[in-house]
């Protein structure tokens, strides 16, 4: 369980891309992420999770956002919880995220090891 920014996430996705990676993205100014980002960490922190990132999306204007046409990120809301693998989003879930969905996210990401 690592908390990096959008800069390193970027990096860590060149060099994993034929690994599972699990990624939240979050931001310091949103309520949603401050109330859930610390319940989804004590969720997975005994889950044997060896690629876990929360991922720092900076300030409110950051280019993040579909909405303004970026295409690498394009993120709706934070938090947003992704599985990456080769190169490719395969799991996307915006906004807060349950347990049980979170047990699914679990699964999805152990069938690709």
């Amino acid at each position: 369980m690592e908390n990096v920014d959008i800069i390193e996430f970027k990096n860590i996705l060149k060099t994993k891309n034929n690994e599972p990676i699990l990624a939240v993205f979050k931001a310091m100014w949103c309520p949603y992420c401050l109330k859930n980002v610390p319940r989804i960490k004590e969720y997975l922190k005994d889950k044997n999770i060896n690629n876990l990132y929360f991922v720092d999306i900076g300030d409110m204007e950051s280019d993040v956002w579909e909405e303004t046409g970026n295409t690498e990120w394009a993120l709706q809301v934070v938090p947003t919880t992704r599985i990456y693998f080769n190169n490719s989003i395969i799991y996307d879930h915006p906004n807060v995220i349950d347990n049980k969905e979170l047990y699914k996210v679990i699964s999805l990401y152990k069938e690709k090891l």
